[in-house]
């Protein structure tokens, strides 16, 4: 591990981009300290025709973060190369997340290639992989390693919208290709390549975070990428080949305007017509905002609608599906924030489409705090009213389950992806997505109903992965877990915390920045032996406990409150996850592929 004096000045072309590095172990901070380190204090530097700069992790555990200055928008190639097996995790300027890789490079290295889109100081966290199941794939988790720092090219194509094609090419194994897309209002778009070339499309917006990719979605092995760039500025975008890194070859680009949004009026007779015609189609309404409202916003009408509601900042705020009247959507809640929201309307269902009516009423003034579940009235008793649902035969290796925005939300380990279910148990395809973060072990999946974010808990990488409803990763809310919160079993979030119980009967707490909170910490009974999915619940935590098929309750000091036990159903005896909704518990069942509820 080197000195925290020891630092390297890099020169991209004409950006300069300099780099100071400090070492530490994983107990000190998981986060890079951003401010304490002087901008001028570096001791040597090269540039980048120079030689890479060197680094080691002397024990396992060791973390290095390299300080990174850009002044104006650059594309890199940050990577290392070794026999060490790396991992790395890039922070913006403000200290959040953009993107993290682990083996992505030649021989298990790291290889991140991003836009560091804004001047300002940028750090990247190095440390050993995760390997798999804890071994290393391919060397060693200490030694040395060299850190390469490379600009992409001087500046991304233009890609103008409703403009002619771009023609693209791959010349040599591994390269990539960026574009820049200027936006000056929300904008529907459909990005999307041509040709005989396999390729893969990643979408960044402004401050540099992936909203969108996919492989294989237009014709041929073309990506297509239809989505809202929600707020101005400049987006970019990443063309690869969709999984070798020899393959060559060229493409067309093409990016198309889908429509204008719909301004949405508040309180304004007669009610706004809209339609869906074809299933897929979806209709956007923009909604400006100058101070907090509360607002209620919903159709009439006889197609089954769904929709989505974004903040300025393209984050999804709400989300509902069938909670008005018949099968339309229903969304009642505060927009905090000034600015243009943005409301997306679809069909839920591929039989239903045709005319509806949309409606906004909305009140200045009001603020709303979200309510905690109440405990149940027949004290975790089996409810005779509701006999659980099925889960699809895909759904077979489920580990955990949530509820949120009217849907359940079921975590499949043996896909790595997320399942979606209606309030009365109908799987929702459209709804789902995988987690695309290679080597994950999710054990658990929570909800924050504040952020309308999914967060699943990985017991392989020993952190918290963060998703919009929608399935967009959102990686600047993800969060390392704490050294000793090891094999992490299930997550939940209740009382303005996270709590992640692991194998060795601990629940441990962090608030919503990922920074553990000891004094909210406590281990269960001895009879709680087996620990697997937690769920809060009207101040407790209730704890699954896959050994004995019951579930405990606790105190919010960490006190076993026995009286509030119950068994399980004599059916449901590989219980893992477990949700609270409607007043009723659900627990997800391993083998009977079933959710049961109490």
């Amino acid at each position: 591990m080197l000195s925290k004096f020891n630092h390297a000045h890099l020169r991209l072309g004409t950006a300069t981009v300099a780099l100071a590095l400090i070492g530490h172990a994983a107990s000190v901070f998981d986060r890079p300290p951003p401010g304490q380190l002087a901008p001028n204090t570096w001791l040597e530097s090269v540039t980048l025709d120079g030689l890479p700069h060197e680094g080691t992790l002397g024990v396992r555990g060791d973390h290095d973060y390299f300080r990174i200055d850009v002044t104006e928008p650059t594309l890199t190639s940050i990577y290392t190369g070794g026999d060490v097996d790396t991992l790395a995790v890039l922070f913006d300027p403000d200290g959040r997340e953009m993107m993290r890789d682990d083996g992505g490079g030649q021989r298990g290295n790291f290889r991140i290639e991003t836009l560091l889109p804004r001047r300002g100081t940028y750090y990247l966290m190095v440390r050993a992989g995760a390997g798999f199941f804890g071994v290393p794939l391919f060397y060693a988790f200490t030694g040395n390693y060299l850190l390469h720092a490379e600009r992409v090219r001087e500046s991304p194509t233009a890609l103008p919208l409703d403009g002619q094609p771009q023609e693209g090419a791959i010349s040599m194994g591994g390269e990539v290709d960026f574009f820049r897309l200027d936006v000056t209002e929300p904008t529907l778009a459909a990005i999307q390549t041509s040709g005989d070339f396999d390729t893969e499309g990643v979408l960044l917006d402004p401050d540099g975070r992936v909203i969108a990719r996919n492989d294989d979605g237009g014709d041929g092995l073309n990506f297509r990428i239809e989505t809202l760039l929600p707020r101005r500025g400049t987006y970019y975008l990443k063309v690869t080949h969709s999984y070798s890194s020899t393959q060559t070859g060229s493409y067309n680009i093409h990016a198309q305007r889908q429509g204008a949004t719909i301004p949405l009026r508040m309180d304004g007779p007669p009610p706004q017509e809209g339609s869906i015609l074809t299933y897929g189609e979806e209709d956007f309404f923009s909604l400006d905002v100058a101070e907090p409202i509360q607002v209620s916003i919903y159709t009439s009408g006889g197609v089954d609608t769904a929709s989505e509601l974004y903040d300025p900042d393209g984050e999804l705020i709400a989300w509902d599906d069938d909670s008005g009247e018949g099968n339309n959507f229903h969304i009642d809640t505060v927009l905090l924030r000034s600015g243009t929201h943005v409301l997306k309307i679809l069909s839920s269902h591929p039989g239903s489409t045709g005319s509806y009516t949309v409606h906004a009423a909305g009140s200045v003034g009001r603020s709303v705090i979200p309510s905690q579940p109440s405990t149940p009235s027949n004290g975790g008793e089996a409810d005779p009213t509701a006999s659980g649902f099925d889960l699809d035969p895909a759904n077979s290796g489920p580990l955990g389950i949530t509820f949120g925005l009217g849907r359940f939300y079921v975590f499949d380990n043996s896909d790595d992806r997320i399942y979606v279910y209606d309030a009365s148990g109908q799987r929702v395809p459209a709804a789902e997505f995988d987690l695309n973060v290679p080597f994950v072990f999710g054990t658990g999946i929570t909800f924050t109903f504040a952020a309308g974010r999914l967060h699943v808990v990985d017991t392989v990488g020993d952190r918290v992965l963060t998703y919009s409803a929608s399935g967009q990763r959102v990686p600047t809310a993800d969060f390392d877990l704490d050294s000793n919160n090891d094999n992490p079993e299930g997550i939940t979030f209740g009382n303005g915390r996270f709590h992640v119980i692991d194998e060795n009967r601990r629940v441990f707490a962090y608030d919503t920045t990922g920074q553990r909170v000891p004094s909210a910490e406590f281990d269960v009974d001895l009879e709680n032996s087996h620990p697997g999915g937690v769920v809060f619940a009207n101040g407790r935590l209730y704890v699954v406990d896959t050994s004995d098929d019951k579930v405990y309750a606790y105190g919010a000091s960490g006190q076993r409150v026995p009286s509030a036990d119950f068994d399980l159903d004599s059916e449901n005896y590989a219980p893992r996850g477990i949700t609270f909704a409607n007043g009723r518990f659900y627990v997800v069942d391993s083998v009977a592929e079933r959710v049961f509820v109490y």
